[in-house]
């Protein structure tokens, strides 16, 4: 839908049940993700672009700080499992 790379780019909407929240290092550390963090049942929701059809530049920058946050790049991509 937004075009994404590979698994080198954060979702607008990240769904991790626990143990991909273990795996992505653990959720209170995914509570500290420069995003709205939601927690719901069985897991936890990372938003990092409210609104994905808007590409507004701080919803951009937003999700470029989660992916930096979280590790993402082309020589690490996003893996959540084991």
């Amino acid at each position: 839908m937004q075009g994404m790379a590979g698994l080198m780019q954060i979702p607008p909407l990240l769904y991790l049940d626990c143990e991909a929240a273990e795996v992505a290092g653990g959720a209170a550390f995914l509570r500290g993700a420069p995003c709205t963090a939601v927690d719901v049942t069985g897991g936890l929701v990372l938003i990092s672009r409210p609104d994905p059809f808007q590409p507004r530049r701080a919803e951009l920058a937003r999700a470029q700080a989660v992916q930096e946050y979280l590790g993402v790049s082309r020589d690490n991509p996003l893996v959540l499992s084991r």
